[in-house]
């Protein structure tokens, strides 16, 4: 499969689950024309919203990407990697990846990273747009 290169026209929000219980949290609604095709590819950080946990894996990095893969086209689970480079473009990269698993709601995801003691964070795609994907 090829790797689409896109502009960040995504919005992206990952939040720090506090408990399934608590029903005080405010969720954003998902990108009424989600897809997974349309999220698939290779996607250029133009600027971000995280969690305390995502903003210290984050110290220093700069040329942020993301690589989302899945065999789903509409909905369904898929792969995450982040990739940044910590305080130079030269820098070796620093790479998380992550499972997103898919909760039924398409553009809304579960994001379960591999490292003990994580827990699954709230994941939504909150706007994404077909027209900003350059042919490169």
């Amino acid at each position: 499969m090829s790797v689409v290169w896109k502009l960040m026209t995504v919005v992206v929000i990952a939040m720090s689950g506090v408990g399934a219980s608590n029903t005080t949290c405010r969720t954003p609604p998902s990108a009424p024309n989600y897809v997974n095709a349309l999220y698939e590819g290779h996607w250029f950080e133009m600027g971000r919203s995280q969690t305390p946990g995502g903003a210290a894996f984050q110290v220093g990095c700069m040329c942020d990407v993301s690589d989302f893969v899945t065999d789903e086209p509409v909905q369904g689970n898929g792969t995450i990697s982040y990739v940044c480079r910590r305080f130079s473009p030269l820098a070796d990269p620093v790479i998380a990846n992550a499972t997103l698993v898919d909760t039924g709601n398409p553009g809304e995801f579960k994001q379960v990273y591999p490292y003990p003691n994580s827990i699954p964070l709230n994941y939504y795609v909150i706007y994404i747009d077909e027209v900003w994907t350059p042919p490169w």
